[in-house]
């Protein structure tokens, strides 16, 4: 398994949207680390090696970080 796989891009636009739909950067990161900590406890289907979890939640803060600058049209 490798650190970046299919769901890197899913990742990143998950935390475009959150970011763009105003949530605060500390929310973002959050909701990020809760929904790893999910698929830990509660997903046994899912092995992921830690790298890739530690990408998931940093290309999901820099979506959000990115979508903060540009939020969604009202």
């Amino acid at each position: 398994m490798k650190a970046v796989d299919r769901w890197t891009l899913g990742h990143f636009l998950l935390g475009l949207y959150l970011g763009m739909s105003g949530m605060r950067l500390c929310f973002a990161v959050a909701f990020l680390l809760a929904w790893e900590l999910y698929e830990v406890l509660f997903r046994t289907d899912v092995e992921e090696p830690t790298a890739n979890r530690v990408v998931d939640v940093v290309v999901g803060v820099l979506g959000a970080a990115l979508g903060g600058l540009v939020p969604l049209p009202a």
